[in-house]
């Protein structure tokens, strides 16, 4: 993720970069005693700092607007119905993005893309309340995922 980054940073600099990370239903991040996205997120810009010298903030700022079932055994469309209007950007956003200053590079972050239902949501809430991110950063994909739907962000 690191090595994708550095790429990113070549061909399209920022200033800054802020990592917003993907959430999992709360009652998942109950289960393993932490917000897996989150963690990630941190290990993935320190080393982006040793690697590349450039510093990038973590900000859990897209947060669940409501219960979702477990994804795993569903289908793309019944994930996309299951995710509709599932993530919405904390209020205390506005605050902790302005502060970043105009150049921030905001980084959708997600573990693993399937069907691309869950960043297509955190994207829909990002834009939703006025912020585009510049890139996804994901540590794998599964399966057949299309590059052309993640194209269309």
């Amino acid at each position: 993720m690191a090595m994708r980054f550095g790429r990113l940073h070549r061909e399209n600099p920022h200033d800054k970069y802020l990592f917003l990370p993907v959430p999992s239903s709360r009652s998942a991040d109950y289960r393993r005693g932490f917000a897996h996205t989150v963690v990630l997120s941190k290990l993935v810009s320190k080393e982006i700092l040793r690697e590349y010298g450039v510093v990038v903030e973590v900000a859990p700022l897209v947060v669940p607007a409501r219960r979702v079932a477990d994804q795993s055994r569903l289908s793309a469309k019944d994930r996309a119905i299951n995710l509709d209007h599932a993530f919405q950007v904390k209020k205390s956003a506005d605050q902790s993005l302005q502060s970043q200053g105009s150049e921030v590079g905001i980084i959708v972050v997600d573990d693993l893309v399937t069907t691309g239902s869950t960043i297509s949501e955190a994207i829909r809430a990002l834009r939703g309340a006025h912020y585009e991110p510049v890139a996804l950063l994901t540590a794998c994909v599964a399966g057949r995922f299309l590059t052309n739907k993640i194209a269309r962000y």
